[in-house]
């Protein structure tokens, strides 16, 4: 009998180590800014910038949208770039 509660309890002890180990919450809202300050706002993916305070333009994408912008043309030349908070 003993042998049959130890092969039970160690299933267990092995499911509660993987909840432990959690991966990092993921961004729920990922930010893109102008490099510079521009004098004419301009879209990404059919939605229009908010201007800061510094004459930049900032967008915010969902997680999933952002793996798209990543490809926009202006992110690869440098003009637009992700920044982690804002």
């Amino acid at each position: 009998m003993s042998e049959t509660k130890e092969k039970k309890a160690a299933p267990k002890k092995a499911a509660a180590t993987t909840k432990k180990t959690a991966e990092p919450k993921q961004p729920t809202v990922v930010v893109f800014i102008s490099a510079e300050h521009e004098p004419v706002q301009f879209h990404i993916r059919d939605r229009y910038a908010h201007r800061r305070e510094d004459g930049r333009l900032r967008w915010r994408f969902s997680p999933e949208e952002a793996e798209l912008v990543r490809r926009h043309h202006y992110v690869q030349m440098g003009r637009v770039i992700e920044v982690d908070n804002d």
